[in-house]
């Protein structure tokens, strides 16, 4: 019989060093291994006035107000933009004079004068009940495509400068607010677009309530493209709602902040709901406590975002309850293709 095999003194002190120097590393692997987070610094609980999250300058490429003059608005199509605008220029607001001028974005859009590959220059204020109401006329839609939305600085005496953060971002970049006030007399969305290849930019979207309780900032009803940047929806009873078969919703640089209705009354409300389309990307935005006011608390809330689209890609997005409770921070039922990073 073989004697069993022993380890001398200086083999198992060698043996115990090398399990010292090799276990941080195999504890420090299986760490890495079974946690995933995103590369972005840690928020603390938000107060009911976020901050925003879109803080570069705005693509639009805005300018600080001139010292003297009167009413002034300048910007260019998007930096970087492959496709930028080179059609009309239309400008919008209390003061704007000319042609091509309107005083309120829904006067533009119900003129019926929109033209394909416009760009809109929509001075920096706050335009109240501005929206197409709902009476029985049908939406008024924006309805020319590959047209380029932005706002941009003014030194109109008449313009009510927003501030949709309430003091919390003193320096937040240059927006145009659409506010509703009213309630239940919006029909479909504040703006409804109709038409592909529409780019929303550097635009905030208050408020939002229709009587079937689905009342949209931002109501989406076309194929191809529709892009939202640098915007700011909150307090709708939808941030941005719709779709279709064909289209692709691309967001980025933006926030979502206590949309929703607090339950599924007569439909089921979301800061984002994408009911149809090709694809949804969402890249570098903030999603936060949904439906803080609760206005049918107790009856079940909805979610951070929601996409039936067929193919979804998230990156770099920030999303916390904070003291409310979505039903799923991300729900994507139908979707065949889904890329979170």
């Amino acid at each position: 019989m073989k004697s069993a095999h022993r380890f001398s003194p200086s083999a198992l002190l060698f043996l115990f060093a090398l399990f010292g120097l090799l276990f941080p590393l195999f504890a420090f692997s299986l760490r890495a291994s079974s946690s995933w987070h995103f590369n972005l610094p840690s928020i603390p609980h938000q107060s009911p006035t976020p901050p925003v999250v879109a803080t570069s300058t705005p693509a639009g490429g805005n300018t600080p107000p001139p010292t003297s003059g009167g009413s002034t608005s300048t910007s260019s199509p998007p930096a970087g933009s492959g496709g930028a605008p080179s059609g009309t220029v239309f400008r919008v607001g209390p003061d704007e004079k000319g042609p091509n001028a309107y005083a309120s974005p829904m006067a533009l859009w119900s003129s019926g004068k929109l033209t394909n590959g416009a760009t809109v220059d929509i001075d920096a204020c706050t335009y109240t009940n501005d929206f197409n109401p709902d009476n029985g006329t049908g939406s008024v839609n924006i309805a020319a495509s590959n047209v380029y939305i932005t706002a941009v600085a003014t030194t109109s005496a008449h313009c009510v400068k927003p501030d949709p953060w309430n003091g919390a971002n003193p320096n937040h970049p240059v927006v145009a607010l659409i506010k509703q006030t009213t309630s239940g007399t919006l029909q479909k969305g504040l703006w409804n677009i109709d038409a592909p290849g529409v780019t929303v930019d550097h635009i905030a979207f208050e408020g939002a309530d229709s009587g079937d309780m689905n009342g949209a900032g931002l109501r989406i009803e076309t194929d191809g493209t529709t892009t939202i940047q640098n915007s700011y929806f909150f307090h709708n009873q939808d941030g941005i709602l719709g779709g279709s078969a064909g289209s692709n919703v691309v967001v980025s640089d933006s926030e979502f902040y206590d949309n929703g209705t607090g339950g599924c009354v007569s439909s089921c409300t979301h800061q984002l709901y994408i009911n149809n389309g090709a694809s949804l990307s969402i890249a570098g935005s903030y999603f936060h406590d949904i439906d803080v006011y609760g206005e049918h608390a107790g009856s079940g809330i909805g979610n951070q975002i929601r996409s039936r689209a067929r193919s979804a890609t998230i990156s770099g997005v920030r999303d916390f309850d904070n003291s409310t409770a979505a039903s799923y921070e991300i729900d994507l039922p139908q979707s065949g293709t889904i890329k979170i990073t």
